[in-house]
């Protein structure tokens, strides 16, 4: 279960933060095996059916994909259990995918998915194999990444002259967030 958090507001700009943030290490021990099965009811018998459920909320971000890059190196930053990378490493576009995850239970279920040395641990990590990407992608997880000052220097650092950069996030404007108000789901201890 999730713990509700208080987020603060700019009145100029919108954006929203946490004003009580953890420690790095504490946020990656907030991302064990309880985690994915309470927020995503992952276990290994269920696994098939939070697949199929991951796959098409991922047809979408994948299609967004194909009109901009073809093929190449995509890395996937918050990778999570890997289903949006294993589902792009059998594309027909043919992407050579890797991903980072902090999270030491997801990045083993990501590599028995999508094989050893795909998933790194963090961008000093993925920096060390020198890749440089076609497409960075953030599929519901630039909101929990604590520096982001440090995050943009590592997108420099990892994309190539022509690549991009997908992002797909929660919108605190959106009618569901407008509708529940301070009981939104997406107002939680691992959002900063």
């Amino acid at each position: 279960q999730t713990k509700a958090v208080t987020m603060h507001t700019c009145k100029n700009c919108g954006t929203m933060w946490q004003p009580e943030l953890k420690s790095e290490e504490a946020y990656k021990e907030i991302y064990d095996e309880h985690y994915y099965q309470n927020i995503w009811g992952y276990s290994k018998e269920t696994d098939h059916l939070v697949a199929r459920s991951k796959y098409h909320v991922s047809k979408k971000f994948i299609h967004l994909l194909h009109e901009y890059k073809k093929g190449g190196t995509v890395l996937e930053i918050g990778c999570g259990l890997g289903y949006l990378l294993s589902l792009l490493q059998r594309d027909s576009f043919c992407y050579d995918c890797y991903g980072i995850e902090i999270s030491s239970f997801a990045k083993k279920v990501s590599e028995d998915r999508l094989g050893k040395g795909r998933i790194f641990s963090s961008f000093a990590d993925c920096k060390k194999k020198h890749l440089q990407c076609d497409a960075l992608l953030f599929f519901d997880s630039m909101e929990h990444i604590l520096d982001q000052n440090a995050l943009f220097a590592d997108i420099d650092a990892l994309l190539a002259d022509d690549g991009i950069v997908l992002v797909i996030m929660p919108d605190s404007g959106s009618w569901t967030s407008t509708f529940m108000g301070k009981h939104w789901l997406e107002y939680k201890q691992d959002h900063i």
